[in-house]
């Protein structure tokens, strides 16, 4: 469970910014809302079950998702490429004060009731600080800090990696200046290292609403498994009525010749096929059905939940943080609430699955959906600076207020500005009036 992530320094986030998933301490209007919406974690905090993020066109969403899973990347692949920090990172380069400082990240979850905050500084390919604290009690201890090439270790809550750190002067370290010493404690099968870097790495899943080509492939694996293709059939019919099964085709064993010049003829190239019901002249089902090829003949919305389908079962079954970017693109309205009321709910999700989306979905911003704690927003200033802020911070806002009317007319900022587009036609009025 993912309490909160902050990050510093990197793209357009010059000062450090958070986006938070512990539920403040307000009330919806409704009560079946905070009772959906929210539940009860570990050391007496209350998440949130989904989190949606509005903001301008540039303003920096997509940035936030790039810096989670930059962070992501250095955790799960710094030990096997010592490039992966030069070639992921990149400053907010618009501000002299900050070109030449680290960048930070940090991350608060909850692992096995015990609520953990790791975090990182890294600068031009290496790292520069690293720590791990945890709240096993009432306090929260350090387990490690770690400054350039030297590591301290609380021996009494994470004695597993001392031989790791404590490395005589003519030896060299099995962590480098290029690697996090979390990860190479976890490679070196240390039991707490590697079950807190395991649990990053599987419980965060992080994909994009706009390129569905890696989440087709991942539907196109699953497909062998007839279980997970009745399952996907029941969910797309009731999205397209239309649809009576789904298939993946092998061209080995069913050639369509017609199709195989776009295949750029790779005779073994799988696709996937809908089933859709025939019906006669009255309008009526004649029993007969007729398959037609997904990435051909289908419409956007229809192969997009197709793609996303196998995330959001694999989050509500492992109780996961999906992650979104563009979330609401070629779907329709009711399908992008719909899905966002699987997570908000008790009997679909009992797993407490946490969704982050990132949207232009303005119509979800009202009370009967969203608490103001669930709906954050990135505004970019004139200098090019990101920040996040959240719509429980606007005191004055009350409980029943139609945010998405108030959002849109600028109260809460982080809209674009479009008084003046019109200057950029110009030219033609003045063609009229010629």
């Amino acid at each position: 469970m993912i309490v909160e992530f902050s990050v510093a320094n990197f793209k357009s986030f010059k000062d450090l910014e958070s986006i938070q998933f512990q539920a403040a301490k307000i009330k919806s209007k409704y009560e079946f809302v905070d009772a959906n919406n929210t539940f009860d974690a570990s050391d007496k905090i209350k998440l949130l079950k989904s989190k949606a993020v509005y903001g301008a066109n540039a303003s920096g969403k997509t940035n936030l998702v790039k810096a989670f899973k930059t962070m992501l990347s250095i955790i799960t692949e710094s030990f096997k490429d010592d490039k992966i920090i030069e070639e992921y990172i990149e400053p907010f380069r618009l501000s002299e004060e900050t070109i030449d400082e680290p960048t930070f990240f940090e991350i608060i979850f909850i692992y096995e009731n015990v609520k953990y905050r790791y975090g990182m500084t890294v600068k031009a390919g290496k790292v520069i600080e690293e720590w791990l604290f945890g709240k096993p009690g009432k306090r929260e201890v350090y387990y490690f800090v770690r400054e350039d090439m030297t590591v301290q270790v609380n021996e009494n809550k994470f004695k597993e990696v001392s031989k790791i750190a404590d490395v005589p002067d003519d030896e060299i370290p099995m962590y480098s200046d290029t690697s996090l010493f979390l990860t190479v404690a976890a490679a070196s099968q240390r039991k707490l290292a590697k079950s807190l870097l395991n649990y990053l790495k599987n419980q965060i899943e992080i994909i994009s609403g706009l390129d569905d080509t890696h989440l087709m492939d991942v539907v196109m694996d699953k497909l062998e498994d007839e279980t997970f293709k009745n399952q996907l059939t029941e969910f797309i019919s009731s999205v397209d009525t239309g649809i009576k099964s789904i298939r993946k085709v092998d061209l080995s064993d069913y050639m369509l010749s017609e199709n195989v010049s776009s295949l750029n003829g790779k005779r073994n190239t799988a696709f996937i096929q809908i089933e859709r019901k025939v019906y006669d002249t009255e309008n009526n089902t004649n029993g007969k059905s007729t398959f037609f090829m997904l990435d051909k003949h289908e419409a956007e919305g229809t192969k997009k939940m197709i793609a996303l389908f196998p995330f959001i079962q694999s989050a509500l079954k492992q109780g996961k943080l999906l992650i979104i970017d563009e979330f609401d693109a070629r779907m329709h309205p009711r399908l992008v609430r719909t899905t966002l009321e699987l997570f908000n709910s008790r009997t679909v999700n009992p797993n407490n699955a946490q969704l982050f989306i990132v949207s232009h979905a303005t119509h979800l911003m009202r009370a009967r959906y969203l608490r103001r704690d669930q709906i954050s927003l990135i505004e970019k200033s004139k200098f090019g600076v990101s920040r996040i802020y959240s719509l429980a911070q606007f005191k004055e806002n009350r409980n029943d207020v139609f945010f998405e009317n108030d959002y849109l007319t600028g109260a809460y900022g982080s809209v674009p500005f479009t008084n003046q587009l019109s200057w950029a036609f110009s030219d033609i009025k003045m063609l009229e009036n010629a």
